[in-house]
C-alpha cells in the first residue's frame, strides 16, 4: 500500500488539495498493488499525525522498595512534534511513591512500603501545536521487595568530641514482618563509641568518639521466614573537635602581642589552626597555625574590636571517617 507522494510529503488529499505535512487528520487516497495489478480508485484512508514517544529503559524500569528510583534512563521522551510537550499517565498506575513529571517526562520518587510488583502503564505525550498532536508509549515498571528505612530528625547528625550523645537519631523500618533488626554496615570499622541498638535502631556516640565525618549506612532486616526482606538508609554523622581558648586579653595598639590561644581535642593527627577570611584580610590579626595562638601585629589600630573565628582541622581522618574532623570557636580581638 502506497500513499501519493513520498513518505515525507507532499500529499494529495481525497479532496484534491496538496499538503506538505500532516498536522491534522485527513483523508488520503490509496492504491493497493498485487502482482503489478492496482486496486480500484476511490479508496481513501484516514491518516492522523502522531508523536514519536520513547519510554524509560534499563535501570529506569526497575527499582527496589525504599530506595530512590534510578535517575538513569528514567524519562519518557517525545519528539517529532511542535513546541513543548506535556506528559500524562493515560493507563495503569505507577508504584506508590513514584510520580511522573508532566513537563520533563521523568519518573522519580521512592517506592513505598509493600509496593513490590510489576506495573504496566501507558504515558501520553501532547505537543503545543495549534492543533495538538499526541503519541503514546507503554512499558512495565518492576519493583523488587524490600523495607522502607527512615531516621528521625534531619541529617547530618552532629556531635562533639568529649560529649556523649546517647541518641543522635533513631532508625526505623516499615513494610515487612515485625520485629526488625538493625546494624551499621558502613563504615566497616566503627569508630570508638559509635553504637546502634540492634532492636531499637537508636544510634549514639560516647565522649570518646573521635572527630570526623562518618558516612553511615544502616541496614534493617525483617522477620520474614526463609528469605527476609532488607532495606537500608545512608546519612552522615559529623563529630566536631572539642574547642577551647584562653580568656582573651586586650591588646595595645602599636605593640605585637598574643590575645588568646585556641586548642582542640578529639583529633587523630596534627591540628592546623586558621582564621576566617574577613579577619585575615584585616592584616593585623594573626594566628599561629601550629599552636593556635591568636595575636595582633604592631600595625593594629587603636580602639579596634573584631570577632575572629578560628577553625581547627585535623591532619588525619579517624578510622572509619570519610574526612578529618574540624571545629570552630570565636575569639574577641580588641585593642586600646
Amino acid at each position: 500500500m502506497t500513499l501519493p507522494g513520498s513518505a515525507a510529503g507532499p500529499f494529495t488529499t481525497a479532496a484534491g488539495t496538496s499538503v506538505s505535512t500532516i498536522t491534522a487528520p485527513v483523508q488520503l487516497p490509496i492504491v493497493v498493488t498485487a502482482n503489478s495489478v492496482a486496486s480500484q480508485t476511490g479508496v481513501n484512508l484516514w491518516v492522523a499525525p502522531r508523536l514519536k514517544v520513547v519510554g524509560p529503559s534499563g535501570a529506569g524500569l526497575t527499582g527496589t522498595v525504599g530506595i530512590p528510583w534510578s535517575s538513569s534512563n528514567n524519562t519518557v521522551l517525545a519528539t517529532e512534534g511542535n513546541g513543548t510537550y506535556r506528559y500524562s499517565l493515560s493507563s495503569g498506575l505507577l508504584p506508590s511513591g513514584l510520580t511522573l513529571n508532566a513537563v520533563t517526562g521523568a519518573i522519580s520518587g521512592t517506592p513505598a512500603a509493600n509496593s513490590a510488583g510489576s506495573y504496566s502503564v501507558t504515558v501520553t505525550a501532547t505537543d503545543t501545536a495549534n492543533i495538538p498532536v499526541k503519541g503514546t508509549v507503554s512499558f512495565t515498571l518492576t519493583v523488587a521487595g524490600g523495607l522502607v528505612v527512615s531516621s528521625t530528625g534531619s541529617a547530618p547528625y552532629n556531635g562533639t568530641f568529649g560529649t556523649a550523645a546517647a541518641t543522635l537519631t533513631t532508625v526505623s523500618a516499615a513494610g515487612g514482618a515485625y520485629p526488625y533488626s538493625f546494624a551499621i554496615t558502613s563504615p566497616s570499622t566503627l569508630p570508638t563509641g559509635m553504637t546502634i541498638g540492634a532492636t531499637s535502631g537508636v544510634i549514639g556516640i560516647t565522649a570518646l568518639t573521635p572527630a570526623g565525618t562518618y558516612h553511615v549506612t544502616v541496614t534493617s532486616t525483617d522477620s520474614t521466614a526463609v528469605t527476609p526482606l532488607t532495606g537500608s538508609i545512608t546519612f552522615d554523622i559529623v563529630v566536631a573537635l572539642h574547642m577551647a581558648r584562653t580568656t582573651p586579653a586586650t591588646g595595645t595598639s602599636g605593640t605585637a602581642s598574643t590575645i588568646s590561644t585556641v586548642s582542640a581535642t578529639g583529633n587523630t593527627g596534627t591540628i592546623v589552626y586558621s582564621l576566617d577570611t574577613p579577619t585575615l584580610a584585616l592584616g593585623w590579626v594573626t594566628i599561629n597555625s601550629g599552636t593556635g595562638a591568636v595575636g595582633i601585629t604592631t600595625g593594629a589600630p587603636a580602639s579596634a574590636s573584631v570577632t575572629a573565628t578560628v577553625t581547627a582541622t585535623d591532619g588525619t581522618a579517624a578510622p572509619g571517617a570519610a574526612s578529618a574532623g574540624t571545629g570552630t570557636i570565636t575569639v574577641a580581638v580588641a585593642t586600646n
